[in-house]
Formats: C-alpha cells, sequence, structure tokens
C-alpha cells in the first residue's frame, strides 16, 4: 500500500511537470527512416584527435537532448583537458542545456569537474563525482530561486569522456552508453553498463531511499536510475560526499570505467539510449570499423567521422523488430571521437 502510494504521487508529480510540454506524447512512431533528419552538430580534428557528433529527433516531437562540445565549442577544456559529454533530457530540456551552459554565475558540469580537480588533483575520480553531484544541487537551487516547476521535475542522463595525461576517463550516471575500442584484433574492449531501476544494485538502492521501483520504472514513472536532477523526486535518506549533500532517489553518482591508456585504443563512442535501443555494442564497434575500412583511426578526416557518426544514427532508425516495430522511437545523439598515434 506504501508503495502503490508512492507511485500514484510521483505519477501526478511527474504529469503536472508535462503539462506544458504534452506534446512530446504524440506518436511518430509511424515516421520512415527517409522521414527523419539526421544533422551533424559539431565536427573537429588536430593532432590528438578527430571528433564529430551528429543527432536526430528520431521518432519524438521535440528534441532533448544536448552535447558537449556544440556547435562554436572546442573539445579543449583549459585547466581540465579533452572533454566530451552527451546528456540525454527526459520531462523537458531545461536540465540538459544547463549542464553544457551553466547560468549566469552557475558553472556548467564540465566548469564543476574542474573545479572538482582543484580540490582533488590527486583523484580524478573523486572529482568528476564532485563535478557531478555539484551540479546537480545547483540545479536544485536554481529551480527553487526561479520557482521552475519544469525544472525541478525535468532531468537528463549524464555521459562524459575526459582525457588527461594520456589516459580515457569515462563517467556515466543514467542509460546513455559509452564504448572504447582498438587493440590489434580492432575490437570491443571496454562498454559502460546501463543503469536501469530494475538492476539488482539500482533497485536496492532506490529502495533503500524510500523510493519503489515498479514496472521496471522508478514510482512506475521514470526508467532512469540516476540523473542529474528530477528533483520531484525526494528521498528519505541523504547521500553525503564531502562538503555535498544529496537528498534524491534517482542518483546522481557516477561510475566509471577504469583509465584506459589511449595508446591501445582506435575510437571511442559516446551515445544516448536511442542508438542502443537498437544496436548492441559490439553492433557499433563493428560499424565504425566497417565504415573505416583499411584506414588506421589517425588517418580518418572530420568528415569521414561526420559521415560514420551520421550513418550510426541512419542505422538505428532504420532498425526493425520482427513485428515490424521501430526499435528505436527516441531522439539520437552519437558522439565519435578517433585517436591519434603519433
Amino acid at each position: 500500500m506504501k508503495h502503490l502510494f508512492r507511485i500514484l504521487l510521483f505519477t501526478a508529480i511527474y504529469i503536472n511537470a508535462l503539462h506544458n510540454v504534452s506534446c512530446m506524447d504524440i506518436d511518430l512512431s509511424y515516421l520512415k527512416p527517409e522521414d527523419i533528419r539526421v544533422s551533424s552538430d559539431v565536427c573537429g580534428s588536430d593532432d590528438s584527435f578527430t571528433w564529430a557528433t551528429s543527432n536526430t529527433g528520431g521518432r519524438r516531437w521535440r528534441m532533448e537532448d544536448t552535447n558537449f562540445p556544440s556547435k562554436d565549442q572546442s573539445p579543449v577544456v583549459p585547466e581540465l583537458g579533452y572533454f566530451w559529454g552527451v546528456y540525454d533530457g527526459h520531462g523537458g530540456r531545461s536540465v540538459a542545456i544547463h549542464v553544457v551552459t551553466g547560468h549566469e554565475s552557475i558553472p556548467s558540469l564540465h566548469e564543476n569537474i574542474k573545479i572538482g580537480l582543484i580540490k582533488y588533483p590527486a583523484d580524478i575520480k573523486k572529482a568528476i563525482v564532485h563535478g557531478y553531484l555539484k551540479t546537480d544541487i545547483e540545479v536544485h537551487a536554481l529551480s527553487e530561486v526561479t520557482g521552475s516547476s519544469v525544472m525541478s521535475n525535468s532531468g537528463t542522463t549524464i555521459l562524459t569522456a575526459l582525457v588527461r595525461d594520456g589516459r580515457l576517463n569515462i563517467s556515466w550516471a543514467g542509460d546513455s552508453r559509452g564504448i572504447v575500442c582498438g587493440g590489434p584484433e580492432r575490437r570491443l574492449l571496454f562498454e559502460t553498463k546501463d543503469h536501469k531501476p530494475d538492476d539488482e544494485r539500482e533497485k536496492a538502492r532506490i529502495e533503500g531511499a524510500g523510493a519503489c521501483v515498479a514496472w521496471g520504472r522508478v514510482c512506475g514513472v521514470l526508467s532512469v536510475a540516476r540523473s542529474i536532477g528530477d528533483w520531484g523526486y525526494v528521498a528519505e535518506e541523504e547521500i553525503k560526499i564531502d562538503d555535498l549533500v544529496c537528498k534524491k532517489p534517482i542518483s546522481s553518482v557516477p561510475d566509471h570505467l577504469e583509465p584506459v591508456d589511449l595508446r591501445g585504443v582506435d575510437f571511442f563512442v559516446l551515445a544516448c539510449d536511442g542508438l542502443w535501443n537498437a544496436l548492441s555494442s559490439e553492433d557499433v564497434c563493428r560499424f565504425v570499423y566497417e565504415q573505416m575500412g583499411t584506414r588506421m583511426s589517425s588517418d580518418v578526416t572530420k568528415e569521414q567521422a561526420e559521415d560514420i557518426a551520421k550513418n550510426l544514427i541512419v542505422r538505428a532508425v532504420a532498425a526493425y523488430d520482427p513485428d515490424g516495430n521501430p526499435k528505436s522511437i527516441d531522439n539520437v545523439t552519437v558522439t565519435v571521437v578517433f585517436v591519434k598515434h603519433r
């Protein structure tokens, strides 16, 4: 009975948050792949990397994904390193935008990670956790100050890649996924594990915070177990990390892959679940290598990287299950980064 009450309560909160964006519920699953526009957001190249990000609204009425860098931005962040991020918003785009841009004097996510590195110069994982959690707390404070019910009840999954001192650090909160490919066999080396509410570890943490999991969703509503935002869900227990305190069952504390030495890496891919709903990690790794042909990662141009990112999305939106239903009905954002070996 206690769980049923929570489901009804949080469902009411979520419906209220979507009151002004009800157009999201319009069913566009009938769209054919050729009707879906795929755009290139940013691409570039320097002595160390070649990168490209492409995206599409897919079969959704509105686009809620964001990414860093975006147009007119560089992945090189002074005093931080190379930084890429894919952010899959839900319940509105406001939080997904905030993590990229910040707000007036309030830092963005990558700026908060830089602050974390100043605080914890010898512990990069702890610095990244600090950046994620600080950003989440500031989103809550901003929604309180502005009185924005849309911002307080929206959120975004987080997937970031930070390169410092020749090592790749991938962190995430939610079900956006990162993969790393390379080695003599040109294969999948590492992948992140999606944070889903029905995962045994995530379910135990959510229930321990006073919420519940029903129908594979937090309180029967939200299909991700970790995010930044989603402050309409308040936990009974606090998360405390040093001087930061967060009281929320949908945790913003990230997991991390172990730092990866880039000398054995050809490329890595960051993408929201709109890609992974249609393609497996192995599928994506294999597809990128097929697109590269005999080229080495150092030889991939920014135009070729742009085509590969776009073609991954085209492949995802063109995938159907045996019953003829599209596998991907969500927004899709894909970042592909190729490593140049000197």
